[in-house]
């Protein structure tokens, strides 16, 4: 077999893809020769697990497939808490961590060992965060600016960065922030509001918490919400250009 796994597919640490090529032989009647044979209906499934001796017998994941391509989701399947445990630990305490996947497969019933690929998973490094956390905040200002409609078009919009961690079991950002912006070209007085950005790493389930802010900006937040969290949704990922929130 040819085999090519990609994983993660982007940020999910549960999610991925698989792509096959299978050749299958048989001896020849009455002779030592092999002829190749259709290699249709190939089954099996894929065994995921962390490198690490105690994770290889408490921590796997099977995933079945009956397809020679396709994607798969870890947290459908069982034993997958133990997996992500074994996973985040070593995340953790060494910054990277190695997964397996073992494939098995066969034409009949009872699948066999054909390959093993190993992938690292590489934490980010602290200058990848900080744009994580530019990236995120200018989004947020934005998204903000949009659900409070202050009419943002060509109007200045800047947004400071006062604090921010990163949770890596939670893998998610808490940011304290600050934003200000003019209104619209008729009415230019400027918005101002303060408060803390929560969002997952892959721009997922983002919120704002609303600390204070100038009169104009608080008395507009109660017109619009009856909260002091905003939900924002998802404000997606960076991607090669650098954002502009300042710290």
């Amino acid at each position: 077999m040819q085999e090519e796994i990609l994983y993660p597919a982007g940020t999910d640490l549960s999610s991925g893809r698989f792509d096959f090529t299978f050749q299958a032989e048989r001896r020849v009647f009455g002779s030592d020769a092999w002829e190749r044979i259709e290699a249709e209906g190939v089954a099996g499934y894929l065994l995921a697990w962390v490198e690490d001796p105690e994770a290889r017998d408490e921590g796997r994941v099977q995933i079945p497939f009956s397809a020679a391509s396709g994607r798969f989701d870890l947290s459908r399947h069982g034993n997958y808490r133990n997996f992500r445990y074994f996973l985040d630990s070593q995340i953790l305490d060494e910054a990277s961590a190695r997964v397996n996947f073992d494939i098995y497969a066969s034409l009949g019933p009872t699948p066999v060992h054909l390959a093993s690929v190993r992938k690292e998973i590489t934490q980010k490094s602290e200058g990848d965060r900080v744009d994580d956390v530019r990236y995120f905040v200018e989004q947020a200002t934005e998204r903000l600016i949009d659900e409070l409609g202050s009419f943002l078009g060509g109007r200045r919009a800047v947004a400071n960065v006062d604090e921010w961690e990163y949770d890596g079991l939670a893998r998610a950002y808490r940011v304290t922030m600050d934003a200000e912006w003019e209104g619209p070209v008729f009415n230019r007085r400027e918005f101002e509001i303060e408060g803390v950005l929560e969002v997952g790493e892959d721009g997922s389930q983002a919120s704002f918490r609303l600390r204070s802010g100038n009169r104009r900006a608080i008395r507009r937040w109660r017109d619009r919400t009856g909260d002091d969290t905003l939900l924002l949704g998802t404000l997606g990922v960076r991607q090669d250009g650098r954002a502009t929130a300042t710290f």
